[in-house]
């Protein structure tokens, strides 16, 4: 009998005001230095914005250069500049790698590797107090916690040997704070896929860093114990999620032929961008890459939510090219993302944390100091 989570999400919950009040609210309220002393504690400081990043309502250098008017100090911002150049890192990584979704990085994993997830883990019957809670958080939330998700992606993918092309499906479609690169790339991480060294949880660190005092489970081991031998019993039964994205009908829009087109997506929901310049506005959903890499309802409702706060926007839900068909003869706009890219139409850049670029093959680390040196770190 699986577990029947329900999704009480809604939209709504993140809109009870404007959603830039909202958005520079969260940011007012956000501590970077409380953030880089306890962001890795369950219940520890966190910025609240990383749907909003995601979905690029507002983007990392507009975060930072706030922070940095608020008068906060190198010191105390220095922690969350690392994690925005994180996320910055993996979206320059998928730049070069556009199939870093299918293909390894540096290598597959050895050993014998399976599809699905454990019934255990899809039902939160991991008999792991905050691994099971965390899941049900993601279910009804559509968020979990960057330690959890690499507590999750190990268990899955280091003791379960679940392919970590199905674990990173399957979690993708319930965050909220979706980002392909991000959740990709770190899925790949934590397998070995991306680096020759692997990621294992185990109960000690799960319990200091989530308020829990479990014992005796399947993780309740030395270090030293990993990888294991044999699967653990209640990880051997796997289910393939059925994961669908909530279909809409096809739709014709209504453009004024005297204006440019403004193409909006879910990883582009600037309600400041281009906004002074008279324009057709459509948030384009690409049915058939969410057949792909589909997204629960919820995240669906915040990306319509988003969207119906820019004004005159019209939704388009279709192909690319049935979309490209009602938009052939007209000049297009579009910010630039690794993800939706559509042929023929000029790219605004982005916000980029590091202006400089990015050489394909860079590590992370000098990538990061090239970061600091930008930011005078």
């Amino acid at each position: 009998m699986f577990f029947k989570h329900q999704t009480y999400f809604t939209a709504e919950c993140f809109f009870k005001v404007s959603m830039l009040k909202e958005v520079y609210k969260r940011l007012s309220d956000f501590n970077p230095s409380s953030y880089a002393s306890t962001r890795n504690f369950e219940n520890g400081s966190c910025s609240e914005l990383s749907a909003y990043i995601a979905r690029g309502i507002i983007s990392p250098r507009q975060i930072m250069e706030t922070l940095q008017v608020k008068g906060y100090t190198q010191k105390e911002w220095a922690g969350f500049l690392q994690q925005m150049a994180w996320r910055e890192y993996f979206q320059r990584v998928l730049q070069y790698n556009p199939r870093l979704f299918e293909t390894a990085l540096l290598k597959d994993p050895d050993g014998t590797y399976h599809r699905g997830i454990p019934v255990s883990v899809i039902n939160a019957q991991t008999k792991i107090t905050a691994l099971d809670r965390a899941l049900k958080k993601l279910y009804n939330q559509g968020h979990i916690h960057n330690h959890l998700r690499l507590y999750l992606a190990a268990l899955i993918c280091n003791v379960a040997r679940v392919e970590w092309q199905s674990g990173a499906r399957w979690m993708y479609y319930y965050l909220l704070d979706a980002d392909l690169a991000s959740n990709y790339c770190s899925w790949q991480w934590v397998c070995g896929a991306s680096r020759n060294q692997k990621y294992y949880a185990h109960q000690h660190n799960i319990n200091f860093f989530c308020n829990t005092q479990d014992a005796h489970t399947l993780l309740d081991v030395p270090m030293e114990a990993f990888p294991f031998s044999a699967i653990p019993e209640s990880l051997q039964l796997l289910e393939e999620p059925q994961l669908y994205s909530p279909c809409m009908p096809e739709n014709t829009l209504k453009l004024n032929p005297d204006w440019p087109v403004c193409v909006y997506t879910p990883y582009n929901l600037d309600p400041l961008w281009r906004k002074n310049i008279a324009s057709n506005r459509v948030l384009f959903l690409d049915a058939q890459w969410m057949e792909k890499f589909p997204m629960c309802s919820h995240t669906l409702e915040f990306i319509q939510a988003a969207g119906k706060e820019i004004p005159g926007i019209q939704f388009f839900w279709g192909s690319a090219k049935a979309f490209m068909d009602q938009i052939a003869r007209y000049t297009t706009y579009q910010k630039e993302h690794p993800v939706v890219s559509l042929g023929g139409i000029s790219y605004d850049s982005r916000d980029w944390l590091f202006s400089d670029g990015y050489e394909p093959g860079m590590s992370f680390f000098k990538f990061w100091n090239a970061v600091k040196s930008e930011w005078g770190l």
